[in-house]
Order: C-alpha cells, then structure tokens, then sequence
C-alpha cells in the first residue's frame, strides 16, 4: 500500500515540475510571450477608470443614502406620531375605566353606608351628596332616586333641573342588581351620561352620573402632551361621536357620517371629522365598548423629519467634494510607483540573473516589491525541499503503516468519490465480522455510514453500524481526510460503545428515578403537616357538631360537610403514601412472608376486579422461598400491577400471574443497577394488551406519567411499584414491545428467616394528669391544634416556634417540664435532636417525642434521628397523638 498523509508531505502534484528561472528567450520564440503581453493589456482596464467608477459609486451611493435616509426620518416621524397618539389613546381608555371604576366604587360604598336607607322616610331632611368629579369626567352628579323614579336627595345644582327617572330603564335594572350603563340622555338635566347605579333595599337605588359631553376637554389636559393631541371618543359601533376634545358641544352626540371615522368610510388615520391631516392611534373602553382616538398633526409631525434631510444632505456634499479630492491624490500616489516597480521588474527579468528590486512609493507598492524578491527566493527554497518532502513521505507512510495494523480499535479507508472500501485492519474484520476479501468487495455505505460520512465532513460523531449478522452497533467514529494512492480518501476509526452506552442509561434512569423519589418525599413530607392540621380541626368541627340538638338542620349540613373534608384528607392521606412509597419514605413493617399464600389470597379479589373480559392465570412454582417485605405494600404491588394490566386489554385478553425461585448471578447483577448476586424470589404479571414504547418504559416508573387520558389515572401506579421494590432491596424492570403485550419483572430478595407472631399493642389511657408538654413546632397551623388536644385533654401546654425559642421557653419556665413534643426538621440551624439535646441539659429526667412527616428508616439512615427513639408520624389524629404522649409519659427513658 502507498499512502501520503496529504498537505503534511509536501508532496506537489503529479506532473508538475520544480520552477525554474532563466533569461528571456531569445530570436523568433521570444516574440510570441511579448505579443501575448500586449494583448493582455489592451484587454485591461487602466487604475483611473477604477478610481472614476469608484467617485461614481460613492456619489450615487450618497444620494441614495440621502433620500433613503430622508424617507426613513419621515416613516419614523410617521410611526413615532402614530405611536404618541396610539399610546395617549391607551392612557386616555385606561383613565375614562378607572373613573368608572372609582364611580361603581364610590356608589356601592356609599350605598352600604348605614342610615342611608333614612332619606326614603325624609324627604328632602339631613340630606348631604357631593359630587367631586372625575379624571377626565369633571361634571356630573349621584342622586338617592326611589323605585318610582323620584329623587330623594342630589348632588346637582338646583338650577340643572328639576323631575325624575320613571320609567326609566335602566332604573328597574338597578332595582335588581349593580348596574352601569351609557351614554344615554339624563332625564333631569337632558346630557347624555353613563350612569351607575346600586339597590338600596328595596326601596330605590344610588345612581352616580357622569357627563360624556366634556369627557372629550377633560381627556385634552392630561394626556394632550406637547403635540397637542385630538380626542375623539366613538360610540361601540362607530357611528356617534360621544365627545371631542375640540368644540365639544358641536360634536357631543354627533353622527360621524360622513367623515372618516364613519364605520363605512374605510381606515381611519388621515384626516380627522373635519378633513385636517392627522395621525391616529386608538383604543378600547373595556365594559362600555367606546373607542378613544388620538389624533397628532401630521404637517407637524413630518417637519422635523424635513429640516434633518436638509442638514444630511448638506453633509453630503461636502462630503462628495472631500471624497473626490481624495481620489485624485491617491490616484496620483499609486499609479506612479507601480509603473516604476513595473520598469524595475522587467529589467531584472530580462537580465541574467536576479539582483533585486528597487522599490518606492506607498506602503502596498513597497510591501508587492518585497513580494517579488520574497517569490524569486521561494523558487529557489522549492528545489531544495522537494527532495527532503519526499524522504519524509516515505518514512510517514512506513509510520502510517503500523499504526494502522496494530490498532486495537477498527480502521478503514474508504474512496471519497466511490466510497468503496480500500483498506482496512484486523480489529475492523474481528469486531464487524467480515473477511477481508468481503471488506475490499463492499461499499462504506453497506456499514450504514451514508449519513454519518459525507465527503469533506470530518471529525467525531455517533454512529449506528451493522455487523455481517446483523448485530446493531453503537460507535463512536472519527474521520479525516487523507490522500490514498494519489486518491482523495477518508480514514474511520470507530469505537464500539454499545455496552458503555447501555450502562450509562441504566444509570441516568436509575438516578432520575432517585431524584424524583427525593422531590416527591419533600412534597410529601410538607403535605402531611398540612393534612394533619386539616384531619384535627375537621374532628374538633365534627365534635362540635354532634353536641349540636339532633333536630337543627343546620348542624346536619355541617356533619355532612366535615364527614366529606374527613373523606378527602383520607384519600389525600392515601395519595402521599403512595409518594412516600415511591421516595421509599414510607413507614413499613417487613415481616417473613409466603408469597404463595399472599397470592392464592389475592387471587379471587382480582378476578372480580378486573373483569370478566380477562382471563386471569396464576403459576406458583413449589418451594417458593420466602421473603421479607410489608405485607400491606406486597398486596399493593400486585394489585396495581393487575390493574395496569387489565387497562392495557381494554378488548380483554390473558392477565398471567407467576411465582418462581431465581439466582442472580454475578454478570446479571453488574448490567442491572441496583442488583447483587444472590437468591431472589421472581413474581411477573403479563398481559397481552397494547404493549409500550421504547419511550414510554423508559418514563414508566416515573411518578405521575400516565399515558391514560385525563381524569383515568394518577400516574402513581408504578411508581408506587417501584418504591416498594426498592425499598424492600428489590429490582423491578418492564419488557415490552407495542402490540405484543407487556411484561413487568420484580425480584425481591429471598430469606430463611422463619415467620414470626404478630404483637398485640397494649391500650393506654389518653387523658392527661396535668403534666406540662413543651411543643416545639415551626408551622403556626400545626402548632396550634397540637396545643389544642392537648389542653382539652388535661395536659398544660407551652408553645415554641423553633429550636432556639424552646430553648429560650424552657430556661424561662420555672416549673417541671414533663415531656418535649418537638418536630424533628427545624430552621434556625437547630433541629429536633439539637434542641431536645439543649433542653434536656438543664432538665434532668425530660422525656422526649419527636413528631415528622417522615418515616422512620428515613431519619434513621440520614442520622437526622437515633434509632429506637419515640416517634409520632404526620398526619396523625387527636387519639393517635394523645395515646403516643401517654405511652412516652409512661413508658420511654429519660433523655437526660
């Protein structure tokens, strides 16, 4: 094989000689070069034209700048006028809802007001409404008006007018309820106005009045700004003026036809109602409909955009007439030492011999001088160094040669342009099964790397390739470029990284698994102080209830409410087992178990749950050794596993139960995380339903991914499943294909240990002796009922917040303290232990119960708490938390 490692070698392309320098040639064979020259240069165009087109370009260029520059000041005149007037309309809209916000305000308080109902018994007596005004609505009036329509008492100057609002429509609406209407003509004083209106009782309403007329002038001051905006307020449809900023009593309930706010005149934005020019920007009332719009003068507007093109343009010029000068001196700069340099050059070639350039002139014809020597050297460097380029490619190639062989990883070189292979090494023919004769005879392509090689791509990628049987592999490819045999070729390393790849997402499910097992315990952990706090004062309500008289219905309605709250924290209580279950924070209690009985118990449950539709088999192998789990948990296992399989057959199908004794091996425990070798007990479900996707058993143990629709499932199912397993040192892992059913495996490991009797708990009293209890509990809600069982059960009570106000509680309590209730995380730096461990110091004889969300093996194993140490678990009742008092009052060792 001969290989060169392409630019690296140095090697010159095949046909190409060394150049050579020597005088000119002379007699009838030196014409044609000469004649050739002239030629050249009568076709070539001299530097002034270039200069002149360049003069040109930049004057056209400048005037094009000038007038695009004089279009876009006066677009973005244009648009910033448009956006003042869009904004202030914006503002005005926000104004005119606040007004009448502060009107439905103003009115409802003053409604609710007592006495108010007098002025319906004296007329005309004690009688004291004021109008303030308004924004932007600066006149109108609140009346107390009777069902009859007759006004009681009114903010309104006498003189506005005198009678009343019979018949009125919107007066019998507001009898009913709130309501805010307009504009509509005042039936007193005959503007138009948008009234808002509040019952009082029965007996009338307080209706406020807003004038619509001057809304328009009230709108100007404010929001007119330094353009002095337009105002025009339009009625829903379009087709009535409410108000205008300007004559606003000619254009107080006008109709807008026809100018172009017309609802048929087209866009609106040119002119206003009386055809002057204008930019307008609107916006909408919310509730009413009213569109508001603002309106700047356009010839103002676009008058600054004017004056700036005049002062560019001026610029510009005297720019052009810069630009112009310029040229001319560096015309003259360039072309004079080039034609020099030329002269010089020619001279050295026509003579025998190199013996340098004179140059001169700008820097570029100095450094193009330098050039010129820099290239008669070079020739001279490249006749000395080919013969040394090509002494080096032999030795790469040698070297090129063993490392090629000798690789462990396979190695093969493909034609770029056929994309057949060439060459290929003993690793490649090991690994992808193929003989070296059938590597020669085959395509790239065949080892599917048609996209993953493209010619001139180099570099690592991911590749999927196929071994001669078929094998899928997972490898990582590296490709460069190289010359083989004068051909442009492509040189692969590929790295078989199947089994790495597989590892590697065993371990990232499994760790996702954990993390999401840590977040579900805290959420857990923080919902039963919540359900705890829920779950006593329900029971307080509820015995509060039943010493209510039997026959108050009002009490019956309350037992029921606070039966369905009992139910709800019983199923809330439910579901953060199951997440406990899942973060395997849940408090369990392993007992030696007979899976074989557990399932033979299970088994007529199960038929009728799942139906009929399913054929339910189960296979219990002889001499299923035992194992140590919580029996309640195992049920719960293979209950939810059942019934995950009984929801992928929706058709029906075969539901298959098996029980069998397995050994892990050594090989099995090292590619299944979380496994040892040893003696498991093996407990599969199948099912022959719609099976999974590689996706979805890759999400499946997550809590809450269902793939049921909304409302059909928790998503807590197999998360649950797997919580238990591993927290009983299990494994559980699922094989399925779509269409082929689904099958999910759960080893759990086996025990001799014999079974032992269940203990009886023995009953304690729960009332309380007057003994003093300090509760340390950080969230205000538990704390207080806390307190407040153990009060009503005869126990006295002391209060802290944290760690370090127990501490502060105690050294300030004179008397005995007979028992520390305390929860066991805490802030402050100080937690459950700490603070039992810094009151007990100055209390010899102080018993300790320590309260968590938690579960016990959890504390233990963070050593967050000692084994063997008294421990009441959230959620917890009133009888839960008073019988484990008595038994740590009566029963647990002192801490000191």
């Amino acid at each position: 094989m001969t290989v060169s490692m392409g630019e690296a070698t140095g090697r010159p392309a095949e046909g190409t000689g060394a150049p050579r320098i020597s005088g000119p040639p002379t007699g009838p064979q030196g014409e044609q070069p000469a004649r050739s020259r002239a030629g050249r240069r009568r076709g070539a165009v001299p530097v002034h034209v270039y200069f002149g087109a360049v003069v040109a370009l930049a004057l056209l260029a400048a005037v094009a700048g000038a007038l695009y520059g004089w279009t876009e000041a006066r677009s973005e005149a244009r648009e910033r006028a448009s956006a003042d007037a869009a904004f202030a309309a914006g503002l005005a809209a926000d104004a005119i809802e606040a007004d009448l916000e502060i009107l439905q305000d103003t009115v409802g308080r003053t409604a609710a007001s007592p006495g108010l109902e007098r002025a319906f018994d004296a007329p005309g007596s004690d009688c004291a409404l004021n109008f303030a005004g308004g924004h932007v609505f600066p006149t109108g009036h609140i009346d107390i008006i009777a069902a009859d329509g007759a006004v009681f008492c009114t903010s309104r100057d006498p003189a506005a007018g005198e009678g009343g609002y019979h018949g009125e429509a919107w007066l019998e609406r507001a009898l009913v309820e709130p309501a805010l209407t307009g504009p509509l003509p005042d039936a007193v004083t005959g503007a138009d106005v948008v009234v808002g209106a509040v019952p009082i009782s029965s007996r009338g309403v307080l209706a406020g009045f807003l004038e619509v007329g001057t809304l328009g002038p009230g709108l100007l001051e404010p929001f007119g700004g330094p353009r002095q905006l337009e105002f025009l307020v339009v009625s829903p449809d379009g087709s009535t003026a409410l108000s205008r900023s300007v004559e606003p009593e000619r254009w107080a309930g006008a109709p807008l036809g026809p100018t172009p706010f017309d609802p048929g005149s087209g866009e609106v934005g040119q002119d206003d109602v009386e055809g002057s020019p204008r930019l307008y920007g609107s916006a909408t009332v919310d509730g009413l409909g009213w569109t508001v719009f603002a309106g700047a003068d356009r010839a103002e507007a676009l008058d600054a955009a004017t004056r700036s093109f005049q002062r560019v343009l001026g610029v510009v010029v005297v720019g052009l007439v810069l630009t112009l000068g310029t040229a001319m001196v560096g015309y003259r700069g360039i072309s004079r030492p080039v034609r020099e340099l030329s002269r010089q050059a020619r001279g050295a070639v026509e003579g025998r011999g190199f013996a340098g350039v004179r140059k001169g002139g700008a820097q570029e014809v100095v450094a193009l001088g330098d050039d010129f020597e820099d290239l008669f050297a070079a020739v001279d460097r490249e006749l000395v160094e080919r013969q040394r380029a090509e002494e080096l490619a032999r030795a790469s190639e040698r070297n090129y040669r063993v490392l090629f062989d000798g690789n462990p990883q396979p190695m093969w070189v493909f034609d770029a342009a056929t994309r057949r292979v060439v060459e290929v090494n003993d690793a490649a023919i090991a690994t992808y099964g193929y003989s070296r004769q059938e590597f020669l005879a085959m395509s790239a392509d065949a080892l599917q790397l048609g996209g993953d090689v493209e010619l001139g791509e180099q570099g690592l990628r991911r590749a999927r390739h196929i071994r001669k049987d078929g094998a899928p592999i997972e490898a990582d490819v590296v490709v460069h470029g190289l010359a083989f045999d004068g051909r442009d070729a492509r040189l692969v390393l590929a790295q078989d990284v199947t089994e790495r790849d597989r590892l590697e997402r065993q371990l990232a499910r499994a760790l996702r698994l954990e993390s999401l097992g840590q977040l579900a315990g805290g959420v857990a952990h923080d919902f039963n102080n919540l359900l705890t706090v829920m779950l006593t004062c329900a029971t307080f309500i509820r015995e509060g209830a039943e010493q209510a008289p039997p026959g108050d219905p009002r009490w019956a309605e309350v037992r029921d409410d606070v039966d369905q709250v009992l139910a709800a924290v019983e199923r809330a209580t439910g579901l953060t087992r199951q997440l406990l279950a899942f973060a395997r924070r849940e408090v369990v209690e392993p007992r030696v178990l007979d899976v074989t009985g557990l399932v033979r118990d299970l088994e007529q449950l199960l038929s009728r749950s799942i139906g009929e539709h399913v054929d339910l088999r189960t296979t219990v192998a002889e001499g299923a050794w035992r194992v140590k789990a919580d029996p309640g948990q195992l049920e719960q296992v293979l209950v939810n596993l059942a019934v995950n399989a009984r929801d992928a057959m929706p058709e029906g199908g075969t539901l298959a139960i098996d029980v069998d004794n397995v050994g892990v091996d050594e090989d099995y425990a090292v590619h299944h995380h979380g496994v040892t070798p040893g003696p498991y007990l093996r407990l599969r479900v199948s099912d022959t339903g719609t099976g999974m996707t590689p996706e979805t058993v890759e999400r499946a143990f997550e809590p809450f991914f269902t793939t049921k629709p909304v409302g059909a499932g928790t998503g807590l199912g197999l998360a649950t499943v797997y919580g238990v397993v591993t927290q009983a040192g299990g494994h559980a892992q699922i094989y399925s294909e779509p269409g082929l059913g689904t099958t999910i495996s759960v080893l759990l490991p086996a025990t001799d240990e014999q079974p032992a009797g269940a203990a009886q708990p023995a009953e304690r009293a729960q009332r309380g002796g007057g003994e003093t209890i300090l509760v340390v509990e950080d969230q205000r809600e538990l704390r207080e009922v806390t307190a407040r069982i153990l009060s009503a059960a005869g126990y006295e009570v002391l209060t802290a917040t944290d760690g370090v106000d127990a501490v502060a509680v105690a050294e300030a309590y004179e008397r005995t303290i007979d028992l520390l209730l305390t929860d066991v995380v805490m802030p402050n730096g100080l937690g459950g232990r700490e603070t039992a461990s810094a009151v007990a110091a100055s209390r010899r004889g102080l018993r300790v119960l320590f309260m968590s969300g938690y579960a016990e093996p959890v504390l233990t194993a963070s050593r967050t708490l000692d084994t063997d140490i008294p421990l009441l678990e959230k959620p917890f009742s009133a009888g839960s938390l008073l019988a484990k008092v008595r038994d740590s009052l009566d029963g647990a060792p002192p801490l000191g």
